[in-house]
Parts: structure tokens; C-alpha cells; sequence
């Protein structure tokens, strides 16, 4: 009798589904992590990097508004200087290059997070430029209404240079005349000015219907006395001031002091002093009058300007009303322009040049007084950039 055998050993697809279920939920349980993982790196990442480019931008904008005006002349070409500025979540170190005389590279970076999995860096970069007011520059003097001139004033057009500042020599020639006025009746000779023998420049006086002009006294490219006047660093009460020079406060330039009109005695071997690169733009609302001792910068006056006492002032000097000088006079480096307005507009014609008062032109002492006090702003066309 044939016996049939029938086996319990049955083979199925438990096994194979429950293993295949089991590594298709793993597959998707790491899929899950590997992309949530890369979703928080990501974000994690744009934060990082959003923090680092708000920091250099925060860099860029702190280095404007903490602008230096000693940089605008201490700086040469090529040079660099780093600040750091904290922006809360990063911090930013700025470089700022000097490119030629006006314009400034200003370079910020900033990073974010620690380590290579976190870290982020950014980095901006703008190109600003000094607004550097343009004046219609004449002559040494230049006067609106009549000018006396007597004693043994002195007025040179010549270009001149002092010791210890740092500019070019002039080239041979260069200069102004030594006097501007509209017309020759405007100009009475005493004392040693006979026959215009106080007068030195090439030609020596100039006359013409730009010195009659106010534009010419009021008017400075993108500015005017407006715009001068706002961006006063000094203001002074009325009455006479006396013992004018630099100040310091624990070694530092002291800015806050009102008689600190800068320091035109330049070191002429070591490092500058810590009041020579200061050019205030001081302002006079009515009559200024000065009895010693120096300052540097740009002065404004808004009514009349009266000198005695051997005052030193190098820079730009532009009086609204009338210019007078007495003893041992004024002497002013750079140029003087004299408009003679008086209250309601109408012309003032009291000019007075005695004792031994001196104006000299000085390219050098002119222009480190515009470029000292100027302000940085952003250049026109692409002026900024994202470096990375």
C-alpha cells in the first residue's frame, strides 16, 4: 500500500513582507532624518549667514558715522586702518584703504556661528568719496568793496609751503595773484603799499566783475554758506575772543573745547602732534573779533571780522561783512575772501588791511583744511558691493 506523505514545512512571504516592511520604514525613518537634518542645516545656515551679512553691513554703516576727520588728512595713499564694531549677534572688522586724495575703500566682514558645520562669513565693500566744498579761489585776498591797505601789510599770491606739513612742494610759478577786487577804484594805498609794492603774484591784482558777485564769496560747487554754516563744529557768542590754540585732554585732542581751532605748528620730526590733522569749520553768527594766538581750519563769519594780536590762521577764511586788521595784524595762510554784505544785503565798503598783517596763499594749508573738515559720502554710481 503506497503511504502519501505530506510535510508541515510550508514556505510563504511572511518572513520576506516583514523584513522588506521593517527596512522600507527604516528607509523612510532615515529619510526623514537626513531631511530634516539637512532642512535644520539649511536654516540654520541662512540665519547664520543673514546674521553675518547684517553684521558687515552694520560694520559699514559704523564706520560713516564714526568717520574720523583726522583720517581725511593723516591718511596717504595705500594706507589701511582696521576698527572692529560689535554688531550684538557677530562682529565686524572694517578696513579702510585710502585710494587717491578723495576717495576711501571701505571693506567690512563678518562671521557668524562657530565651527565648520555653523560658521558664516560675509563681506561688503563701498567706495566713498569727500565732499570737498569747491571755492571759487581768486587770489590771497579777495574783497568785495573797497580795501584800504596801509602799515606794512603784505599780500602774496605765491604758492607756499610750511614746514612740517605734509604736501607737495608747489611746482615752480604756481600761485594767484595777491590781490582780487572788482575795479581799481576799489583800492586805497598807504604805508608801504605804494604803487602796489605789497602786492606779490602773477600778475599781482586782478580785477573783474566775479569779485563783485556774491556767488563767488557764497557759492562752493554742492554747497553754500548754508550748507557751511549747518556743518559747524564751532559756534561762537559774541564778543572778543582771546587765547586761541589747541587744547588736550589726557593726551588727546580735546574737540570740545571751544578755543581749540587746531594745530598749524606741525611737528617737523616724529609723529604728529594730536591736535594737527584737527580743521574745524568754526562760525561767527555776527562780528568776530580775535586777539591771538593760531588755528587752522575753515572760518565763517557772518558779520565782521576784526584781527589784532598776531592771530595765525591757516586754512579758508570767508567774511560776510568787513575785513579789518590792526597791529600787529592778522596773518592768514591760504586765502581770505571778503564779501562785504551788510544786514538787509546792501554793499559795505570799510575794508581796512593795517599794521603788519600778511596774506599768503597755501595750496597745501587751503585744501588740508577743505579735505580736513569734509564729510564721507557714498559715491554715485556703484558704490557698493557684496564680495562674498
Amino acid at each position: 500500500m503506497l503511504t502519501r506523505w505530506i510535510s508541515d514545512n510550508r514556505r510563504g512571504f511572511a518572513l520576506a513582507t516583514a523584513v522588506g516592511a521593517i527596512a522600507l520604514v527604516g528607509a523612510l525613518v532615515a529619510g526623514a532624518f537626513v531631511a530634516s537634518t539637512t532642512e535644520f542645516r539649511t536654516g540654520r545656515d541662512a540665519i547664520q549667514q543673514t546674521r553675518a551679512f547684517e553684521a558687515a553691513e552694520y560694520g559699514n554703516s559704523a564706520i560713516r558715522a564714526n568717520w574720523n576727520n583726522a583720517w581725511n588728512n593723516a591718511m596717504n595713499r595705500g594706507d589701511t586702518l582696521i576698527r572692529t564694531y560689535d554688531a550684538g549677534s557677530a562682529a565686524a572688522i572694517v578696513h579702510v584703504t585710502r585710494l587717491s586724495d578723495n576717495i576711501f575703500l571701505i571693506s567690512s566682514e563678518a562671521s557668524a556661528g562657530t565651527g565648520l558645520a555653523s560658521g558664516s562669513r560675509r563681506r561688503v565693500a563701498s567706495l566713498l568719496k569727500l565732499s570737498v566744498p569747491n571755492v571759487k579761489l581768486k587770489a590771497a585776498l579777495t574783497a568785495r568793496g573797497t580795501t584800504k591797505v596801509g602799515g606794512t601789510a603784505l599780500m602774496v599770491g605765491r604758492d607756499t609751503l610750511y614746514p612740517g606739513w605734509d604736501c607737495p612742494a608747489p611746482a615752480a610759478g604756481s600761485g594767484v595773484p595777491g590781490l582780487a577786487v572788482p575795479s581799481w577804484s576799489n583800492i586805497t594805498l598807504g604805508g608801504t603799499c605804494k604803487d602796489y609794492m605789497c602786492v606779490q603774484g602773477d600778475p599781482k591784482a586782478i580785477m573783474g566783475a566775479e569779485m563783485a558777485d556774491t556767488t563767488t564769496y557764497f557759492n562752493y560747487g554742492d554747497y553754500q554758506w548754508q550748507d557751511l554754516i549747518g556743518m559747524a563744529t564751532k559756534i561762537l557768542p559774541p564778543g572778543p575772543h582771546t587765547g586761541i590754540g589747541p587744547r588736550y585732554a589726557s593726551g588727546a585732542c580735546d574737540l570740545t573745547n571751544p578755543m581749540n581751532w587746531g594745530e598749524p605748528n606741525k611737528v617737523t620730526n616724529g609723529p604728529p602732534g594730536a591736535c594737527e590733522n584737527y580743521f574745524p569749520i568754526i562760525y561767527a553768527p555776527g562780528d568776530l573779533k580775535i586777539n591771538g594766538d593760531r588755528g587752522q581750519g575753515i572760518l565763517l563769519v557772518g558779520g565782521s571780522l576784526e584781527v589784532q594780536g598776531g592771530f595765525q590762521f591757516y586754512g579758508l577764511v570767508i567774511v560776510r561783512g568787513e575785513l579789518r586788521t590792526a597791529g600787529t595784524g592778522g596773518h592768514f595762510n591760504g586765502t581770505v575772501m571778503a564779501a562785504n554784505v551788510a544786514v538787509g544785503g546792501e554793499l559795505t565798503s570799510n575794508n581796512t588791511v593795517s599794521g603788519n598783517a600778511t596774506f599768503r596763499y597755501s595750496s597745501c594749508a587751503l585744501m588740508s583744511a577743505l579735505r580736513g573738515s569734509a564729510t564721507p559720502i557714498a559715491i554715485r554710481d556703484r558704490a557698493w558691493v557684496e564680495l562674498y
